[in-house]
């Protein structure tokens, strides 16, 4: 809960100029090619020229933020949304994982230390797919040790691992 507070409330109170001066330049590059391919035009970012330059798994997070919010403020909104819930979710692996294996404490340490600091949440929060990564990350982490404690089932575990990361891989 206290994840999701230190991620997602800030965004009631953000104003939009802030909201924008906190995304990085190429987070507007995956906006537009989300509203391209919402209007029909294929991956695209200027309607004319197809484009691979983009991590794909990301784009379509993004294309349902667009058909939901469209061209308005609130699409900037949600995909700031989306990324708090990612870093909270991660943040809830993390202490999971920690915490039973090192104690509450470590778990605790653990989940904070993705927002511990400034620069830390500004990355994760920059309308890239920063947040995404660590999401898949954590998850990895966590079946790769729930695989040591069962060997039975490691061979699909380790394929489950591997396709999560291919997932992430370069488009």
């Amino acid at each position: 809960a206290g994840l999701v507070l230190t991620t997602v409330l800030p965004l009631l109170v953000f104003p939009l100029d802030g909201l924008v001066a906190s995304m990085e330049d190429d987070a507007f590059y995956y906006l537009q090619i989300a509203r391209n391919v919402v209007a029909g035009s294929g991956f695209t970012f200027d309607g004319i020229h197809s484009t691979n330059g983009f991590q794909p798994l990301w784009l379509f997070t993004l294309v349902p933020l667009e058909l939901v919010a469209g061209r308005t403020a609130w699409f900037l909104y949600l995909v700031m949304a989306v990324q708090g819930f990612m870093v909270a979710a991660a943040g809830t692996l993390l202490y999971r994982i920690a915490a039973q294996r090192l104690g509450r404490l470590a778990g605790a340490c653990s989940a904070f230390s993705l927002v511990a600091t400034q620069d830390g949440l500004a990355i994760l929060r920059c309308g890239m797919e920063s947040s995404l990564l660590v999401l898949l990350l954590a998850v990895a982490w966590w079946l790769w040790l729930e695989t040591e404690e069962d060997l039975p089932r490691a061979p699909r575990r380790v394929e489950a691992i591997r396709f999560l990361l291919q997932l992430f891989g370069p488009a």
